[in-house]
């Protein structure tokens, strides 16, 4: 779990909440992103959204977290750790859970 700790922190600095999101529907916005991951960190293909939803925003929200994942590769920070555990990782993105960095 401290892995997942550590890519959560990392991702948290990269993603952002799209500008024509609308503000209303983020409590009803979470997704799952399956992301594999090289020996070295790298992402080994483009992250994959676990369960789709019908909408523009859960749309703009999904892309804006496959944008922080692939913005904030490689995942160094995970080499001290078993390959098993992160060569594969499902990334919940819930912005009470991963908060969205300020805007600029």
């Amino acid at each position: 779990m401290a892995a997942m700790a550590a890519m959560r922190d990392k991702i948290s600095g990269c993603w952002s909440i799209p500008a024509k999101a609308v503000p209303e529907e983020l409590d009803a916005f979470q997704t799952e992103i399956v992301v594999h991951l090289r020996p070295d960190g790298s992402l080994a293909e483009k992250p994959v959204v676990r369960r789709s939803k019908e909408g523009k925003t859960f749309q703009l929200f999904a892309a804006s977290a496959i944008r922080a994942i692939e913005k904030c590769a490689p995942y160094t920070m995970l080499l001290p750790y078993d390959p098993e555990v992160w060569s594969e990782i499902v990334v919940t993105f819930d912005p009470s859970e991963i908060p969205p960095a300020p805007q600029q």
